[in-house]
């Protein structure tokens, strides 16, 4: 017969959790990239239930589930905030997989590597437009601009020869295409919290430039004061980026779109906006406007687009993260 007195509180526990974590969330104390994080630690969900077999149904596993559930609850929790704030090497799938079978691949300080390339006027003849494709995962990324005479200057820190980023450079009726691009860092070995460092810096600030980043997991500031921007597009996984640009950089148009990660986009006072977003459970901060819910899709006007005499219009996409808008 069963007994009605015994009662499993891990349910309540996780209910518990969850809700605290969104109220985190939505009080902005803790960011959404955390989710991201946390789904890292699914195979846990294994050992809990291993664990809810193992131990007897008597009094005794009924008190020492519960301590252990929460203990595994605290620790996801706590790791998981960890990796989000310092957006070092995440726990990476794969990277896991590799070091359960002994097979991490742990890189000693005097392998990392340290260069840097110019993409040279001379070498590209009658350039009348170029696009600047990034796709970053795991590192720390910084793109700037200066007046100068060369297309592009890249200082990279902190690599491997192994994982060795591409930077590819191709000419066609006059538009120059660069590649940058560190995708295959995401196998390295989970213990290496030193992220690899790259500084992007553009030259030739007066050709109309078409600028798309595809960030994973890591960091990236973007200061933009005079290279004519055309287009601006930025994706982020379970990263961090911080965008700022000057009245004489803002493009046409600028499309974002936000995973798990967050995106914090700042323009002159001066420029209109216009936003149209769809958001699913992540939020939106604009100006003094803050939006968040499930599946809300609308547009967003700043007072001054109609008089405006420079304006952009954005476009974004929020999935769990979150998008901040600021004019200054």
């Amino acid at each position: 017969m069963e007994d009605k007195n015994k009662k499993d509180i891990t349910g309540a526990i996780f209910l518990v959790s969850i809700g605290i974590l969104f109220l985190l969330n939505t009080t902005n104390i803790v960011p959404w990239g955390i989710w991201l994080q946390i789904f890292r630690f699914w195979p846990i969900l294994l050992i809990l239930a291993g664990l809810k077999i193992i131990l007897p149904e008597n009094k005794a596993g009924q008190v020492i589930y519960p301590i252990v559930y929460t203990l595994f609850i605290i620790f996801i929790g706590a790791t998981s905030y960890f990796f989000t704030k310092t957006q070092k090497v995440p726990f990476l799938p794969e990277s896991v997989s590799n070091c359960i079978f002994n097979r991490c691949e742990n890189v000693n300080e005097s392998e990392l590597m340290e260069s840097d390339a110019y993409v040279n006027l001379a070498d590209y003849a009658d350039i009348t437009s170029r696009v600047l494709d990034l796709n970053v995962a795991a590192s720390t990324l910084y793109l700037n601009d200066e007046v100068a005479d060369y297309f592009l200057h890249s200082e990279m820190k902190n690599y491997t020869e192994a994982y060795k980023p591409t930077l590819e450079n191709t000419s066609k009726e006059g538009v120059l295409t660069t590649v940058f691009d560190n995708t295959r860092i995401h196998n390295w070995g989970w213990w290496n919290f030193r992220s690899p460092e790259y500084t992007l810096t553009l030259g030739q600030n007066t050709i109309p430039t078409d600028i798309t980043i595809d960030l994973g997991a890591g960091e990236g500031i973007v200061d933009l004061d005079s290279a004519s921007v055309k287009t601006f597009k930025a994706s982020v996984g379970a990263g961090s980026l911080d965008i700022t640009l000057g009245e004489s950089a803002i493009p046409e148009t600028i499309d974002i779109n936000v995973g798990a990660g967050e995106i914090t986009l700042t323009l002159p006072e001066s420029i209109g906006i216009l936003v149209t977003y769809d958001l699913g459970v992540g939020s939106i901060n604009l100006d003094d406007t803050s939006i968040d819910g499930v599946g809300k899709e609308t547009n967003y006007k700043s007072t001054n687009y109609d008089t405006a005499t420079k304006k952009v219009v954005i476009t974004a996409s929020v999935g769990v993260g979150e998008l901040t808008i600021d004019r200054k």
